[in-house]
This record gives structure tokens, sequence and C-alpha cells, in this order.
């Protein structure tokens, strides 16, 4: 009997171990492989939360919908974003290959390649950018996946993200760049490429800082006083 909430197919989902068996089983004895927990939340969101791939995959093949959003939080999270957001990289390849909307956002705008960014996944972030995701889509916030990226310090995907297009000196809400966020991450090389790439060493956040006044090390404070002095001396410089 096909069920609103089969209680008993979530149960075995979010088990630590869960019985692949007994999942395979119920699946083809009927249970609904797009039912919904108490909070909205599908079987395949369910797994892809809990990391569960193979689990993940047995839904998807009985007709679990990949791209379902979630609604009774408000999150409007995918399956996709729910895997990302809980750093089951694997689970997110999973999704990808069977047919997830890499361009969704959540209700805070944020995208699958932000999350990608944020977690330094860089094979995940070259299948985003290959399915036309906008390179500089800005969340709710203003964060960006570049931005994403300097935050936790990924220089490759930084690489990559600007190789394809970004908008290197976008600031978020707060007035914050990538560039800030690697100086006041102490990521030396990141701002040597992020200065080297073009930067605006001068652009202030809401808090007139630059990111030369939120640096952690004096070597990165040196690189960026040395730019801003080359900058002003060849008239480059902020008014």
């Amino acid at each position: 009997m096909i069920r609103d909430i089969d209680w008993e197919l979530i149960k075995e989902i979010v088990a630590s171990e869960p019985n692949l068996a007994k999942i395979r089983q119920l699946l083809m004895s009927g249970h609904n492989p797009n039912t919904r927990d108490n909070m909205d939340q599908t079987a395949l969101m369910l797994a892809a939360k809990n990391g569960h791939t193979e689990v993940a995959e047995l839904l998807i093949k009985s007709g679990a919908n990949v791209n379902a959003k979630e609604y009774w939080s408000g999150s409007e999270n995918t399956a996709l974003l729910f895997a990302l957001l809980d750093r089951n990289a694997d689970c997110a390849r999973l999704l990808l290959d069977n047919g997830a909307d890499a361009t969704a956002k959540n209700r805070k705008g944020y995208t699958s390649l932000m999350y990608s960014s944020l977690l330094g996944e860089i094979d995940i972030v070259e299948r985003i950018l290959a399915k036309g995701m906008d390179v500089n889509a800005q969340a709710n916030d203003g964060s960006t996946a570049l931005i994403m990226a300097a935050r936790f310090g990924h220089l490759d995907v930084a690489k990559l993200l600007i190789q394809n297009g970004a908008n290197i000196n976008l600031q978020d809400e707060w007035g914050s760049s990538a560039l800030m966020y690697a100086a006041r991450s102490g990521n030396l090389d990141l701002v040597n490429f992020l200065v080297q790439k073009g930067a605006d060493v001068t652009a202030k956040n809401q808090f007139d800082k630059t990111a030369k006044e939120m640096a952690k090390t004096p070597a990165i404070v040196t690189i960026l006083a040395q730019t801003e002095k080359g900058k002003a001396s060849d008239g480059r410089g902020g008014m």
C-alpha cells in the first residue's frame, strides 16, 4: 500500500547503517519512493543528507523525483542542495548524474555552485559550470561562488571560477569581496592570486575597511600595501 508518509521506508533510510536489501524489498513491493516525512523532506533528501549514496541510487531507480523541493521549513532545498550542505559529495555526484537541476536555488538564493565551491569539490564545480550555472549568481546576502571559495581557502576552485568569468570584485551585503575574505583568513597564496587577477585592493566594506585592514598576517598586509601604493602611483588608486 502506498501511503502519504511511509514511515517504514523512512525509518530504514535514516538508519545509521541502512539495510539495502530491506529498502529494495520495500520499494519493489510498492512503497512510495517519493514519500515525505513530517518535515516535508523526501526519502531522497533524507538519503542525500545522511550520505547514503546507495540508498539514493535505489530511490532514483524506483522513480524518486531528484528535483523535488522541501517547503515545510521554508528552505526550498533540493536533494542536491541538501547533499552539498551536509558535505556528502558522492551523493551530489550521483544526483548530478541523474538529472538534478544544477541551477536550482533555495529560498536564501544559494546554489549548488556556491555550496560546492565552499566545499572545494572542484570536479563538482566543473560539472555545474558545464551545465550552464551563472558563475556570478548572488545569493540574497550577496554571496557568490567565488566569495564562498575565498572564505574557505579553496585556491584551485577560485582559479576555475575566474577562468569561467567570475567577477573578482563583487561584494556581499556586508561589502566584503573575495579578496577581503582571503586576507581575513590569512591565505597568502589566494591573496596573491586574486591581486594578480586584478582584485581591487582599495575597495571598502560597510565598516569602511579594506582588505589590508582586515588582513591577519604581516605578509598579506605587505602585499596589499605594495599593490595599493603601485595603483596610487600610476593613477589607478581610489579617489
